[in-house]
């Protein structure tokens, strides 16, 4: 799991080694793809440990806050998986979304990052705990 933080973070540092910086790039796109994919599993194997399905439909937003409701997280985490998902259609559409409000820079990627790397440990407290880890 800790693998998609790793490499996410030598993109955001193959991103912030270019001279100029350009506002967007492949390498800072690629960190917000792998740090978003890495969201939606931890929310489906969440999930699938507590018994439930894991939603084919993107909705992992709206199913880690009934996790954290559930008492399943510590933390709510949807805030955190709504911006990545804002963030990876911009990503994914080469800058072109609905939302033109939409931003982001390698900081917010390294601050998603943290959160995820909190998400990260709860899920793995919840494998040790079932012996899967």
């Amino acid at each position: 799991m800790v693998a998609r933080l790793d490499e996410a973070d030598k993109h955001l540092t193959d991103y912030r080694s270019l001279e100029p910086r350009p506002t967007t790039h492949p390498t800072l796109d690629q960190a917000v793809w792998l740090v978003w994919t890495l969201g939606e599993y931890l929310v489906n194997v969440c999930l699938e440990q507590h018994g439930q399905t894991a939603p084919q439909d993107h909705s992992q937003v709206a199913r880690a806050r009934g996790l954290f409701a559930e008492q399943k997280l510590k933390k709510d985490y949807g805030d955190l998986l709504e911006r990545l998902e804002r963030f990876r259609l911009k990503a994914s559409h080469s800058g072109y979304v609905k939302e033109r409000s939409t931003h982001y820079s390698s900081a917010d990627v390294t601050r998603a990052m943290g959160e995820m790397r909190e998400l990260v440990a709860e899920v793995e407290a919840v494998l040790r705990e079932r012996g899967k880890l």
